[in-house]
């Protein structure tokens, strides 16, 4: 189309972005092609490359473009590439045409010339649409145009759509990005674009049924609009109350929804896009091939249509429509009868084939049986290709007589009482085969002791001659908490033969038990001694999460931190349950050795403790949404010691302890505080210090004993005692305790009145503490030997940056700035001069390395408001200068 507009003795002037209703979910593109418009009008041209798939709105865009450039005195000429033979387009936006027909070189010069003589009588839009399609001689003269842009008051815009993919329309797109050209990309609509798009054609917002099925349409306003039509045509749609909704079965609705979506695919090709809505979620067209009985080159054919269409996606692997909702409704249009054999011939034809096992048990599963050539197709799957997808290869299982791997799968799954019961029932009519039966009851065991139906297992075990059953019946003794029974068990196996497994069941209860005397070292080679099945495959990673709790506790820390890394990769390759549990001993693990770098998002309430510890105490950081099972009372503890309340921060640490002392190995981090706790409140800290070295002595891991020595040596405070034990500590891999008990030596020493050894305590306990960056225990540290006059200094060996740089006044400048305080504010409340806090506010900075004030709040762990103020807690005043 040509449409000139031009007024040449209009002033060139800014654009009026609001001459045009804006397109809905277009706002930004708009702007900025009026930002370029603008441009173009005062003589600095340029280039915008539009893309979008079909029906995505870029025809809208652009004719939007083209009127804000006609009622603004532009020169506006738009045209379609879609003559792949000729440059009849690029002629037309010239309004020339050559005297005698020239060559290819000499035309593109010829277009360049009549270019620059449009643009010399004034600003110009030249629009060419469609360029996917364009020829070779097309992309030529663009191509000559678009690096004489920059010099011409000339807006050139190039619309073209993603696919299908040609190299010379792609090294056009690429050459226009290293020119400075804009590359604007539409993406799908919004759902709330989407709703308001529907809304302006219906009158009123759609209902929910309608919204699923426009949100199934990729997106795409033009298909939105288009569908309403067709449902609207049908009588499918009723208004009512200013909600418009379908008002059909879902049979008349499905059906519409498959008309229009496909109503942009080529008419031959229709057919295999629909079956292919019964391949599932991801196919290829290989599948679909051999399931249909169909040529491979049609299917491909058919497919790419679809994908140009938007109908289908493609990740490079495989295809998939774009939405369920389709999908469904496209499936949906064939009678039941007619899927189910569609899936049974595609399971034959496939099986033929050789095809992946997943992709010929997907139509088995539709097909809703199993021929005889499938069921011992079935037979001969090993467990290990089962397990690839657990849930289908179940549900197939099912189709046929009981089979034992059925068991496998369901335990794997999680639905491990089922799997107990039917392996067991099995067991009972597997007696004529001993190995399948004590296969069957193994695999019975290991579901209630994954279950926690730990006293279910003694009925079953309780006689047998099996070792592996006898040590799975040692765990479950000892999650019972009855330690002595499950010790005796495993002692009872000593001259049993063992394979690898049973020398991993052994290892498992060995630990469960108690047992210190089993060293991390002998773990790990269990371990690595397992096979690939799938009691293998659960010991390996129940052994693995053993050995990141025993190396909490033994060290040393460089080991830790690679089997907390290793945790990863093994909860990959093991069930849903399991690699939850291990990631989240791996981050729990890492929390208690001071790692928090190696945390990560296994267990939200890990997060929210770290935050807690690298905020001042003095703030309101907690928050709840972020608790999890397990870490609540440490939470709270920490909550209720920040507003003064010892007596409840002593009973959430005591709750905390009592869970951690029933673990095994037990853990013993954190009892430093119920002791201390428990002394500044006056509680008589005794039993806790019994019950610390009783669990020290039971299982003789280093951390442990050296924690228990700890708790020991507080209630008498005594510096040589405390020297000991810090010693002991340094050696354990345990920084959070090895910083504790300096804190408490200092405390110690400040109380016989050596302030000078206090203060070097003190400081080392400080870059202990920074060095897991627990801000947290420092200015808890700073708090407590205030109270004996004892400050820090910044010796030569001092930190010079971070946290542990900033001295107690100046985390008390933090803490302040944190709620929102004024320069003058702090100055009153801290009883100092404005260019005193201002001092502070220069050295803390320059410490924490940041640049303003906002800065130094979000580093202690707040985000700023949306009103420009910071922290959570605003000050309200209660009179000159004095906060409330």
């Amino acid at each position: 189309m040509t449409a000139p507009g031009r007024t040449p003795d209009r002033a060139p002037g800014p654009v009026d972005d609001g001459a045009d209703r804006p397109l809905v979910g277009r706002e930004s593109e708009l702007a900025t092609l009026v930002a370029l418009l603008n441009r173009a009008r005062a003589g600095r041209g340029g280039v915008v490359w539009l893309e979008g798939a079909a029906g995505l709105g870029k025809t809208a865009l652009l004719s939007a473009l083209l009127r804000r450039g006609t009622s603004t005195g532009c020169t506006v000429r738009a045209g379609a590439g879609d003559d792949p033979r000729s440059l009849d387009a690029v002629w037309g936006l010239t309004e020339h045409r050559p005297t005698h027909p020239p060559g290819i070189t000499e035309s593109v010069d010829q277009i360049d010339a009549a270019v620059a003589a449009l643009c010399a009588s004034g600003p110009a839009v030249l629009a060419l649409d469609d360029l996917h399609r364009a020829g070779h001689a097309t992309v030529l003269a663009w191509n000559r145009i678009s690096r004489s842009a920059a010099r011409l008051p000339l807006l050139l815009v190039s619309g073209c759509r993603p696919s299908p993919y040609r190299e010379p329309v792609a090294t056009l797109r690429e050459l226009v990005t290293q020119h400075d050209g804009e590359l604007l990309v539409l993406g799908p609509l919004g759902d709330a674009d989407i709703v308001t798009v529907a809304a302006g054609r219906l009158g009123g917002r759609p209902g929910p049924r309608l919204g699923r099925c426009l949100r199934a349409l990729g997106g795409s306003p033009a298909r939105v609009l288009g569908l309403l039509d067709d449902l609207d045509a049908a009588g499918l749609l009723r208004r009512a109350g200013g909600r418009v909704e379908l008002d059909g079965d879902d049979d008349r609705t499905a059906a519409a929804l498959d008309r229009y979506a496909c109503a942009g695919v080529a008419e031959p090709n229709r057919p295999i896009v629909r079956m292919a809505a019964l391949l599932g979620p991801r196919f290829d067209a290989t599948e679909l091939a051999v399931a249909g009985g169909l040529p491979l080159p049609a299917v491909t054919t058919a497919l790419s249509d679809a994908v140009e269409d938007g109908v289908l996606g493609d990740d490079g692997d495989r295809l998939s429509f774009r939405h369920d909702v389709v999908r469904d409704a496209v499936a949906r249009s064939f009678p039941v009868a007619a899927r189910r054999a569609f899936h049974r011939a595609g399971a034959l034809a496939l099986l033929a084939t050789g095809a992946e096992a997943a992709v010929v048990a997907r139509h088995l599963r539709e097909s809703g049986e199993l021929t005889s050539a499938a069921r011992d197709w079935l037979a001969q799957l090993p467990e290990s290709t089962l397990l690839t997808d657990p849930a289908l290869f179940s549900d197939v299982l099912g189709l046929g007589p009981v089979d034992a791997r059925r068991c496998v799968l369901d335990h794997w799954l999680g639905r491990r009482q089922l799997a107990a019961r039917t392996a067991l029932a099995l067991a009972a009519t597997a007696e004529a085969r001993p190995g399948v039966a004590a296969d069957l009851r193994r695999l019975a065991v290991r579901a209630l002791v994954r279950d926690g139906s730990l006293a279910d297992v003694d009925a079953i075990c309780a006689d047998t001659d099996d070792p592996r059953l006898a040590g799975w019946h040692a765990v479950a003794l000892a999650g019972l908490g009855q330690l002595a029974a499950a010790r005796e068990r495993i002692r009872g196996l000593a001259g049993a033969p063992q394979d690898g497994p049973t020398a991993a069941v052994l290892a498992l209860a060995r630990v469960r038990a108690g047992d210190g005397r089993l060293v991390a070292d002998n773990l790990a080679a269990v371990r690595d001694d397992l096979g690939g099945d799938s009691e293998s495959t659960e010991l390996r990673g129940l052994l693995h999460g053993c050995l990141i709790d025993l190396l909490v506790q033994t060290g040393p820390p460089d080991a830790l931190a690679g089997a907390i890394l290793e945790a990863g990769p093994l909860a990959a390759r093991t069930d849903p349950g399991l690699a939850a549990w291990l990631r989240a001993t791996a981050a729990r693990a890492g929390y208690l050795a001071g790692r928090w770098d190696l945390v990560g998002d296994a267990e939200p309430g890990l997060a929210a403790l770290v935050a807690r510890h690298r905020s001042p105490p003095d703030a309101t950081t907690t928050n709840r949404s972020l608790r999890s099972v397990g870490r609540e009372d440490e939470l709270d503890a920490m909550a209720a010691e920040q507003v003064g309340d010892l007596a409840g921060a002593l009973r959430a640490r005591q709750r905390a302890l009592a869970a951690a002392l029933e673990a095994r190995p037990a853990r013993l981090h954190g009892a430093e505080h119920v002791v201390r706790l428990g002394l500044a409140v006056g509680d008589d800290v005794a039993d806790v210090v019994r019950r610390c070295e009783r669990a020290a002595a039971e299982e003789a891991l280093p951390v442990q004993l050296a924690i228990a020595a700890l708790v020991r040596a507080m209630p008498d405070a005594d510096p040589a005692a405390l020297s000991r034990v810090v010693e002991q500590l340094s050696r354990r891999g345990a920084p959070r305790q090895h910083a504790y008990g300096l804190e408490e030596l200092a405390v110690a020493l400040a109380r016989t009145g050596d302030r000078a050894g206090a203060g070097r305590a003190l400081r080392e306990a400080v870059r202990h503490y920074a060095s897991v960056g627990s801000v947290w225990e420092i200015a808890r540290a700073d708090r407590r030997l205030g109270r004996y006059r004892v400050r820090r200094r910044t010796p030569a060996d001092q930190p010079t940056s971070g946290w542990a740089a900033l001295t107690p006044a100046e985390f008390r400048v933090v803490r302040l700035v944190a709620r929102g305080m004024s320069n003058r504010d702090i100055a009153d409340e801290l009883y100092l001069s404005q260019n005193t806090v201002q001092t502070h506010l220069a050295r803390i900075r320059a410490k924490l390395g940041v640049r303003s004030r906002l800065d130094v709040a979000r580093a202690a762990g707040f985000q700023a408001e949306p009103g420009g103020e910071v922290g959570p807690v605003r000050c309200r005043r209660s009179g000159p200068g004095r906060p409330t």
